[in-house]
C-alpha cells in the first residue's frame, strides 16, 4: 500500500493541486497561481511543480501559456470520460511499459 509519504514530491503536489480544483479553490477560467507561489506553498522547487503542473495539462484539466501562466479550463477533462490505452495511462503518469519478447 502506497502513503503519502512513499509518493515523490510531484505526485503529492499534484494531487492537492487537483483536489483544489475539484473543490473550487481554482475555478474554471481562472488563472493559477504562479510556479514561484506554488513552490512557496509547498515547500518544493519550481521544478517539482512544473512537473505537477505539465502532468496537469496532460491530463487536460489546465493550460499553459507561456508568459500568462496556468489557466484551468475544466474540472471533467475528456481523459475521464473517454477510454484510453493502458499505454497513453502510463506515458500520462511518466511510466514508460515495455514488453517482453521471448
Amino acid at each position: 500500500m502506497t502513503t503519502a509519504t512513499d509518493l515523490p514530491k510531484y505526485e503529492m503536489a499534484y494531487r492537492t493541486i487537483l483536489e483544489r480544483l475539484k473543490t473550487g479553490r481554482y475555478p474554471v477560467g481562472a488563472r493559477m497561481p504562479t510556479e514561484g507561489e506554488l513552490s512557496s506553498q509547498f515547500g518544493v522547487s519550481r521544478v517539482t511543480i512544473r512537473r505537477a503542473l505539465d502532468m496537469l495539462v496532460q491530463d487536460g484539466y489546465v493550460e499553459s501559456r507561456q508568459g500568462s501562466g496556468y489557466r484551468v479550463l475544466t474540472l471533467s477533462p475528456a481523459s475521464d470520460t473517454c477510454l484510453t490505452s493502458f499505454t497513453d495511462q502510463m506515458l500520462r503518469a511518466f511510466q514508460f511499459p515495455f514488453f517482453v519478447c521471448r
